[in-house]
Parts: C-alpha cells; structure tokens; sequence
C-alpha cells in the first residue's frame, strides 16, 4: 500500500513539474 501512494504522489509531482516547465 505504501509503493502504492508513493507512486501516486510521484507521478503528481511530475505532472506538476512537467506544467510548470511548459508555462
């Protein structure tokens, strides 16, 4: 469970960096 929302919380990071990077 813990993998689980580690990988949750990652992939919403790089989300987060990946719009930011494109603004």
């Amino acid at each position: 469970i813990f993998l689980l929302i580690f990988s949750l919380y990652s992939d919403e990071i790089l989300d987060d960096t990946l719009i930011y990077m494109g603004a």
